[in-house]
């Protein structure tokens, strides 16, 4: 309960509108959480990662074609990279999904999930999904894509290139140490 008053206080904070490209991410949870060691995370949890939100929803077949991609970019980028798929949907209607792709390609689930789903929605309106925002280490929105740029390709440069990033941005270069 005292979880989701802090994120009610957190998002009243943002005064109830949606992120733009190159604001800081607000201080809110990454929770209810499932397939993580907690039930809820804060961007602190992932520090120098650069964070992609996965909005998702269960009925859509290319969310759910672009998993094993997810899934392969974390296993590739784990060092510089923390994929948390985010949904409006309940746990019982997410884990049979996970439990299907679980079987279809012979491995375990891995990348966390939001569940149940409002405030991360509201902070990042797009019109369809899948849909992909961009967290850079330094705690800002850089991004939202489609999933045709979500490619291992971009996301090698974009990591190599996060320095020179900060330092364009007019943010320190220290602040990807940010505590």
């Amino acid at each position: 309960m005292g979880g989701a008053l802090l994120l009610s206080n957190i998002y009243s904070q943002t005064k109830s509108r949606a992120l733009f490209i190159d604001e800081a991410m607000p201080d809110v949870s990454f929770g209810k959480l499932i397939y993580y060691k907690d039930s809820t995370a804060t961007r602190l949890d992932f520090p120098k990662k650069l964070i992609i939100l996965d909005f998702w929803f269960p009925n859509c077949s290319a969310c759910i074609e672009m998993f094993p991609i997810m899934d392969s970019l974390q296993q590739q980028f784990n060092k510089h990279l923390q994929v948390i798929m985010v949904t409006r949907h309940s746990k019982d209607e997410v884990l049979p999904v996970i439990h299907k792709w679980e079987q279809q390609y012979h491995r375990k689930w891995v990348l966390p999930i939001v569940i149940n789903d409002t405030i991360l929605h509201k902070l990042f309106k797009h019109r369809a999904e899948p849909n992909y925002v961009w967290i850079a280490p330094e705690n800002r929105f850089v991004a939202q894509t489609a999933s045709f740029f979500i490619t291992k390709e971009i996301l090698a440069s974009y990591i190599d290139n996060i320095p020179n990033e900060i330092i364009k941005s007019g943010y320190p270069l220290d602040s990807l140490y940010i505590k």
